[in-house]
């Protein structure tokens, strides 16, 4: 036996009944599945990074927003949720929405 390779009928043998062979006709399917697991794993690793930096530049566009409206002389700014309106940018419009918070002090 390759001394690289595990003995799995040993390993199964001291397993106290906690592990079973499997027929060979299985084995095919069950890399498949593994390999679709693999496969749905790189996606959502790659999805969770999309939005993290998506979350990223929606912040930093509401910094930016926060920081142009104070220079142009509205005030509270920082003391109040800033939204986007969908439907008027899906209008060709960028507008946003204004809600007080109470913020811990």
């Amino acid at each position: 036996m390759d001394k690289n390779k595990r003995d799995w009928k040993d390993i199964i043998e001291k397993s106290n009944g906690t592990m079973m062979m499997m027929p060979d006709l299985f084995i095919q399917d069950m890399k498949d599945i593994e390999n679709d697991r693999k496969e749905l794993n790189e996606y959502l690793i790659g999805a969770a990074e999309r939005e993290i930096k998506l979350n990223v530049r929606t912040q930093n566009m509401f910094l930016s927003l926060r920081e142009y409206l104070v220079k142009n002389g509205l005030k509270n700014v920082w003391a109040k949720d800033i939204g986007l309106n969908v439907a008027a940018l899906e209008d060709g419009k960028f507008v946003v929405n204004f809600s007080d918070v109470k913020r811990a002090t």
